[in-house]
């Protein structure tokens, strides 16, 4: 339930929402990588309490704006670095 609230309300995961199904994957694979992605932010939250969503947002936003050409695979693999990297 929280992924699809996600999808609705949370302009960062309703694009990346967007781009999987966009790219040709179903409704439920694409919903699956959003719970995915929340988990991993959930995990990144507990391990560093002053990680922000919107700091989050700002660098995937930057990202995407940078390179638009990218495909969404390799702007996933973009997020994962950025949740990596310290904040």
């Amino acid at each position: 339930m929280a992924a699809l609230s996600a999808v609705r309300h949370d302009p960062v995961l309703k694009g990346f929402y967007q781009r999987l199904r966009a790219a040709g994957k179903k409704p439920l694979v694409a919903l699956v990588a959003v719970m995915r992605k929340l988990i991993i932010l959930l995990n990144r939250l507990l391990k560093n309490p002053n990680f922000t969503l919107q700091s989050h947002s700002k660098r995937v936003e930057k990202a995407s704006q940078q390179a638009p050409k990218q495909t969404s695979q390799q702007l996933d693999g973009g997020a994962a670095v950025c949740l990596g990297a310290s904040v």
